[in-house]
C-alpha cells in the first residue's frame, strides 16, 4: 500500500479544519496509519534479521523474497 491514503486523509482534514477542529477523525486516522506502518516495518526488519542469522543470506534478501520494503529510506 502506498502513502496515498494518508495524503488523502490529510488533504480532506485540511480542507475542513475550520469545521472539524485540529483533532478531527481524519487527522487521527492518518497519524494512526503512519504509526502502525512504522511498527509493522520494525517487526518485519526483526524477522529478516532473525532469518539472516538462522538461515543465512542478508536481511535485505529475506525482505525482497517476502515482497517487503521495510528497509526503505524515506519512511513511506
Amino acid at each position: 500500500m502506498t502513502q496515498d491514503i494518508i495524503d488523502a486523509l490529510r488533504k480532506v482534514a485540511a480542507k475542513f479544519q475550520d469545521k472539524l477542529g485540529d483533532e478531527n477523525l481524519m487527522t487521527v486516522a492518518a497519524d494512526e496509519i503512519e504509526s502502525l506502518r512504522r511498527d509493522r516495518d520494525e517487526a518485519r526488519r526483526e524477522v529478516c534479521e532473525w532469518l539472516a542469522l538462522s538461515e543465512g543470506g542478508t536481511e535485505q534478501e529475506h525482505a525482497d523474497e517476502a515482497g517487503w520494503d521495510c528497509f526503505k529510506e524515506d519512511g513511506k
